[in-house]
């Protein structure tokens, strides 16, 4: 017969085992929810490409103006990817994610009813400041939420190969929706993904410690941002404008200069979104 004492003791670890588990399915629960933000992130950079010829026929415009709708997604997205992950420092990662999702799921809803390529274009940009969100802050809140090293490792993969599923399924599903919907069918996908990873990712998923010591760099973001505009600006419309154009030219010098300007930014700022001392360290500088 057991003693009181080794009642205890079992009742103790029975609890604690309980406990053990429920924490262990909040981290697989919130791991799905990341995965799927992720996914709708890659989703959407590759399964507008294959609808451009049917958004050609419904809107017109010109190549160059097509381009936009992917380059406007994939320009900003990079762009703020920083600044971003500067933000979530600041304010929680949870918070910038859940953020970033709201926002791409909006923008989605209004880019399957844009009545025009200019809005479209913007929108486009939208999805990219959302998709930036979420892809800074998701890797934050995986390093929080797994704090075990090898466990950490598990996630990180499983996180990686979402990446080649939605890259590989994004011109797939793409074609198919273009093809048997319609378009604009391709936007509202991203509609239910969204709703059921912000409702996985609230209650399972608990917010980083907050860094309000720095402030925010926004030179660097500004620079950062302006260079990847002006680069892409140039490699997209350098084809049809001719390299020797004055306006390629113009906005080739001003990528130029505001590379030179984050640099200096970032070497002497109080802040740095990419601080000089990561760039000594030969795995991030490789």
């Amino acid at each position: 017969m057991a003693t009181p004492a080794q009642s205890t003791s079992a009742s103790a670890s029975s609890s604690a085992a309980a406990s053990l588990k429920a924490a262990a399915k909040r981290r697989a629960l919130a791991l799905f929810g990341l995965s799927l933000g992720y996914f709708m992130v890659l989703l959407d950079t590759t399964i507008v490409t294959v609808a451009l010829p049917a958004i050609h026929t419904d809107m017109g415009g010109k190549f160059t103006s097509l381009e936009w709708v992917v380059n406007a997604y994939t320009v900003l997205f990079a762009s703020l990817l920083l600044s971003m992950g500067s933000l979530s420092d600041r304010y929680g990662a949870k918070r910038i994610f859940s953020g970033g999702l709201i926002l791409f799921a909006a923008a989605s809803a209004l880019s399957s009813a844009a009545p025009s390529l200019g809005l479209l274009i913007t929108l486009r940009g939208m999805l990219g400041i959302g998709g930036a969100a979420m892809t800074s802050s998701s890797l934050a809140l995986i390093a929080s939420i797994y704090q075990d090293p090898k466990e950490r490792t598990k996630a990180l993969g499983v996180f990686a190969t979402v990446s080649g599923v939605a890259l590989a399924a994004g011109p797939v599903i793409g074609g198919l929706l273009a093809d048997w919907i319609g378009w604009r069918s391709i936007f509202m996908v991203n509609i239910p993904i969204a709703v059921l990873s912000l409702f996985v990712i609230v209650p399972n998923a608990g917010e980083t410690k907050r860094n309000t010591e720095h402030s925010l760099d926004l030179a660097g973001q500004l620079t950062a941002t302006l260079f990847f505009l002006a680069l892409t600006f140039a490699l997209v419309e350098g084809g049809s404008l001719g390299w020797s154009s004055p306006i390629v030219t113009s906005v080739i010098v001003v990528a130029a200069v505001s590379l030179l300007l984050f640099a200096v930014v970032e070497a002497r700022g109080k802040s740095p979104m990419l601080p000089v001392q990561l760039l000594r360290q030969r795995s991030i500088s490789a």
